[in-house]
């Protein structure tokens, strides 16, 4: 979303961009995931921006991003980008035609309503690099790849999309 690369950006790195916020837990589980969500006002109405990571992230790493005009939740820290205009690497943004959506993630997406889900689970081969730091934390471990699951949620209203959600994890 924006310049922001699920897996690669840290919280850190978005603060620089879009300003100061506090991280919050999204439940009181211990380990549960944090997120950190910026606001952003205008003539059309407000547009939130969240950050997440957890313990797939190091608490570091982002492991998801929710755009949306529904507002998440209070907290929210105000931001001057026009996160309303922000998109993707493949053109998805708030208020786009829900075609256009359906023809930019070419995925079978489960309808409920106005809601769109997708959910996948695939392996990735880990690189000769990640081997090499696993082999050394893990010597006796045979495996080869990560598993990798990407989950979207979107959220449609007038046939135009009003909230997004994406996060991918990767575990060994």
């Amino acid at each position: 979303m924006g310049n922001a690369t699920i897996g690669v950006t840290t919280l850190d790195d978005v603060r620089k961009v879009y300003g100061p916020a506090d991280q919050k837990r999204m439940t009181r589980e211990e380990e549960a995931n944090v997120t950190i969500c910026y606001v952003q006002a205008s003539s059309k109405g407000g547009a939130y921006l969240e950050f997440e990571t957890g313990v797939m992230g190091g608490y570091d790493r982002l492991t998801g991003y929710r755009i949306t005009r529904i507002a998440p939740r209070e907290g929210c820290s105000p931001t001057k980008a026009d996160v309303g205009a922000l998109s993707t690497a493949n053109g998805i943004h708030l208020g786009q035609n829900v075609g256009d959506f359906r023809r930019a993630i070419p995925v079978a997406f489960d309808q409920n309503g106005q809601e769109l889900v997708y959910k996948t689970i695939t392996k990735r081969k880990a690189t000769p690099e990640e081997l090499k730091r696993l082999r050394a934390r893990w010597p006796d471990e045979k495996e080869d790849h990560f598993d990798v699951t990407i989950g979207i949620r979107a959220k449609c209203r007038d046939n135009q999309l009003v909230d997004l959600y994406v996060h991918k994890i990767e575990t060994y």
